[in-house]
């Protein structure tokens, strides 16, 4: 698992290792009564284990959608992952 700090450590495109049954997440912005709002735009799930391209820094308060999130790149899209799932690549091999 990355934490918090290797995550805001990590640079654009290092490579991470997502297990199988992993939920990816796209978020919309709005407005509501109370302002400005995340919404949960859309999900997907891994169905094998995969590696991906890190694109973003860590992002809070998604408590709602598991906690702390960071952006990757899957099958050519930007998603949102959230960073107990996820895996520095050499970390991963070497166990």
């Amino acid at each position: 698992m990355v934490s918090k700090q290797e995550c805001q450590s990590l640079k654009m495109g290092e490579l991470l290792h997502l297990p199988a049954e992993v939920s990816l997440m796209r978020f919309i912005a709005g407005k509501d009564g109370w302002g400005e709002s995340i919404h949960l735009k859309e999900t997907i799930d891994t169905h094998k284990p995969v590696t991906v391209p890190f694109l973003g820094g860590v992002k809070s308060g998604y408590g709602q959608f598991g906690g702390e999130i960071c952006q990757i790149l899957y099958n050519g899209e930007k998603w949102y992952v959230n960073l107990r799932n996820i895996y520095k690549k050499e970390n991963y091999e070497n166990g």
